[in-house]
């Protein structure tokens, strides 16, 4: 009998809760600055620049009390340099550039109504990849990876502002120029929201 009574309790207090849980959905783009570097030891290849692209898609919010859960489906266009030593001819520079599905799952605190801190899982799954000015694309990017974001965010009014860091928990390419290596992508990314239900 008192498991009865406490699963009616439970059933009765997530029902009560899921009430004063907010909802929101809407649009989201953004800007990001990502970088290609080297984890392993690879005497001639070095990280180059960073690269500049861009995200959109939508987000989905649910607020409840302290906490927000926000899942995003994200269209993102990201890349980075690396420099080739090419011995006494100087070195070379090639921009690699690719285009990818995110999702991530954003979980986190909110400090009033207004600031939020939060971390995701990201999972990626790439759609397409280009090496300018070689035709024979010799970086093999994997077709999936998972990463993670941390970051920070406001909302003001119905627009949802997010400031994150975006790491890799594996590597997007397995070989640079047939030489066995992990690269890794870190972005820095800025994203507006609308909230418009």
């Amino acid at each position: 009998m008192k498991t009865k009574s406490s699963i009616l309790l439970l059933a009765m207090l997530l029902v009560g809760s899921t009430a004063f849980a907010q909802f929101n959905i809407g649009p989201k783009l953004g800007v990001n600055s990502s970088r290609l570097s080297v984890k392993d030891n690879v005497s001639n290849v070095s990280e180059g620049s960073a690269s500049f692209g861009f995200h959109a898609g939508a987000f989905a919010r649910i607020d409840f009390a302290k906490f927000f859960l926000q899942p995003e489906l994200l269209y993102t266009s990201a890349g980075g340099e690396l420099e080739f030593a090419n011995g006494g001819l100087g070195n070379q520079i090639r921009q690699y550039d690719f285009n990818r599905v995110d999702l991530p799952v954003h979980f986190g605190f909110r400090f009033g109504n207004v600031f939020r801190l939060g971390a995701a899982p990201v999972f990626s799954v790439l759609l397409s990849d280009s090496e300018q000015g070689n035709t024979n694309n010799q970086l093999r990017l994997k077709n999936s990876t998972v990463g993670y974001q941390v970051g920070a965010g406001l909302d003001l009014w119905n627009l949802v502002l997010d400031f994150r860091y975006e790491g890799n928990l594996s590597g997007v390419a397995n070989e640079v120029i047939g030489v066995s290596t992990d690269q890794r992508l870190n972005q820095w990314t800025f994203g507006i929201g609308l909230k418009v239900f």
